[in-house]
């Protein structure tokens, strides 16, 4: 879902600014009387559209892996997608009940590369000869 919607959000991203979110209205509702601020507002609102992408893809690729920070990664885009009411606060709820509801690793971690008990060719028992490419004297 989430790769699907940071493709959405850049591919279409005039229908999501004009229509779906429609920022020009906003702008005119927040700041009738400064041009500047309507635009401040506008370019503000253009430039999250970024980030909020680039986070959907960061969260689909870490949610496809089970990873923990996926979930905080993916915070940003929903609650932004939240604002967008009627149709994408239908997806930020979405996306929030998902990231809630994703089953996540309990932070097992891979075995340490510095580990001293770890050897540094493999296994004693290694099928293959001892030489100077094992660390061991033939």
């Amino acid at each position: 879902m989430f790769f699907g919607l940071g493709i959405f959000l850049i591919r279409w991203h005039h229908l999501v600014i004009d229509d779906l979110l429609d920022v020009e209205r906003w702008s005119l509702i927040l700041f009738p009387h400064s041009l500047a601020s309507q635009y401040r507002f506008m370019g503000i609102a253009i430039l999250a559209l970024l980030p909020a992408s680039g986070l959907c893809f960061i969260t689909g690729w870490g949610l496809r892996r089970r990873a923990a920070w996926a979930r905080w990664t993916g915070l940003f885009p929903c609650v932004y997608l939240l604002v967008g009411y009627p149709w994408l606060t239908i997806f930020g709820a979405l996306g929030l009940y998902l990231l809630w509801k994703q089953p996540v690793d309990s932070g097992t971690r891979p075995i340490d590369f510095w580990n001293p008990q770890r050897h540094p060719y493999g296994s004693p028992s290694s099928p293959f000869p001892a030489g100077p490419w094992r660390g061991t004297a033939s």
